[in-house]
């Protein structure tokens, strides 16, 4: 009799236990929310150097928003592949990468940093995902 009711206890604290990890969500995000899409220009760049900072600015429907922290470099071959998320609307941008060639943390150096410059490029709608690919000879030098 012992045995028939501690199997029954475990079986309901089992219940209970595995029960107590699904949830309910009375407020769900609509389907505004769902899909909710912004525009997309994948960077493809290569040939720019290895673990090189990159500084990326675009202008778009919010203004100008600079991107330059430890996560925009290059990886260790010199590619640079980089997902650059728009501003809702966004239809016209500007576009301009800097690659810190000499590794000195400065964007600006005249003759050894690249410059890649996109000035009023398109885009079509919110859902649109444009791929930029590049290459060292799309870089000018500053």
């Amino acid at each position: 009799m012992k045995i028939r009711y501690a199997n029954a206890f475990t079986l309901a604290l089992l219940w209970l236990g595995l029960s107590g990890a699904c949830t309910y969500d009375s407020t769900p995000p609509g389907e505004d929310k769902i899909n909710d899409g912004k525009p997309l220009v994948m960077i493809d760049a290569t040939g720019l150097g290895a673990n090189r900072r990159v500084e990326v600015r675009v202008t778009d429907a919010l203004g100008t928003v600079t991107r330059a922290t430890a996560a925009e470099k290059t990886d260790g071959t010199g590619r640079l592949l980089y997902p650059l998320y728009l501003a809702r609307g966004t239809r016209n941008y500007d576009l301009q990468i800097i690659v810190d060639v000499n590794a000195n943390s400065l964007f600006n150096d005249g003759g050894t940093d690249l410059r890649y410059s996109a000035t009023a490029a398109t885009i079509a709608s919110d859902s649109e995902i444009k791929n930029l690919r590049l290459s060292a000879t799309d870089f000018l030098a500053l």
